[in-house]
């Protein structure tokens, strides 16, 4: 089975303070990768849009296909071709296509109740980049600094996780729209209720929430975004294969929660349920 996704970076909405042109093809690769990684898709290749201002140069266009090829070495997959047009923003548009090999993809329809809900890493990582660079916040301690902006900058896709997962999971969602908006759209297309009892958090999140007075659940619950970690519903049966799966292949899988029957995501924070809104990244919103 052929599988395709179409994505893209704009700069006017997309483009962060001090991301390079390399960073920009880099990332827009990521974008469709992770979709496919959430399939359970091995990617095959891809064609690219670019729509770039009159006034950038050669050497700038060259960069951000030298991003693109790096991460094609990475991840494994052609670029095609595409097509170069003159725009009024830069505008790069990838379309990816994969193979699932035995026919089978892992939508976000077949969580269930009882099964364990899953991600492929920590979070907070991009909240607080977004912190810093976006609303002045500061970081003192250069390597953190230097940890969060290679986060937000140079992203990876969970590809080899997906591939492996895909034999156990019943549902699944890349949280590229932030975790908050994409646990909530995998409750409503799955029509399940999901309780999540704690999510794995990154040190400089937990540090950066307490020096500024935070709620750092809410930092990485609503703040965040781009992070491109997997989240997984797994039958409870499958869970011990699922997690040696994926650690043989050099991943990790944290469990944060369960399905049950009902409706929207809650948090359950000593023994209180605390609802989960539906709150992320979405366009023209």
């Amino acid at each position: 089975m052929f599988v395709m996704k179409s994505d893209g970076f704009v700069a006017s909405t997309d483009l962060l303070p001090g991301m390079t042109a390399e960073d920009i093809g880099w990332k827009t690769a990521i974008m469709s990768l992770s979709d496919m990684a959430a399939k359970g898709v091995k990617p095959e290749g891809c064609s690219i849009i670019l729509g770039i201002e009159r006034e950038r140069n050669t050497d700038f266009i060259l960069k951000i296909y030298k991003g693109l090829i790096r991460a094609a070495n990475q991840y494994d997959f052609y670029i095609w071709g595409g097509d170069l047009n003159e725009a009024n923003d830069l505008i790069v548009g990838c379309t990816m296509i994969g193979w699932a090999k035995d026919g089978k993809i892992v939508t976000r329809k077949g969580a269930r109740p009882g099964d364990i809900i899953a991600v492929t890493g920590c979070f907070g990582y991009t909240s607080v980049a977004y912190k810093v660079l976006l609303e002045g916040y500061k970081i003192k301690e250069k390597h953190y600094l230097n940890e969060i902006l290679r986060h937000v900058y140079r992203p990876i896709a969970r590809i080899r996780e997906g591939l492996i997962l895909k034999n156990f999971a019943s549902a699944s969602i890349d949280s590229s729209d932030g975790l908050a908006l994409s646990l909530n759209l995998l409750s409503d297309a799955s029509n399940v209720k999901i309780v999540i009892d704690k999510i794995p958090i990154t040190y400089i999140a937990k540090k950066f929430a307490s020096e500024y007075n935070m709620d750092v659940l809410k930092l990485v619950l609503y703040e965040g975004g781009e992070e491109y970690e997997i989240i997984y519903s797994i039958p409870i049966h499958m869970w011990n294969k699922a997690y040696n799966a994926v650690r043989e292949v050099g991943g990790k899988l944290y469990p944060i929660g369960r399905v049950e029957e009902g409706k929207g995501v809650y948090l359950k924070k000593n023994e209180v349920y605390e609802r989960i809104f539906p709150r992320g990244y979405q366009h023209f919103k």
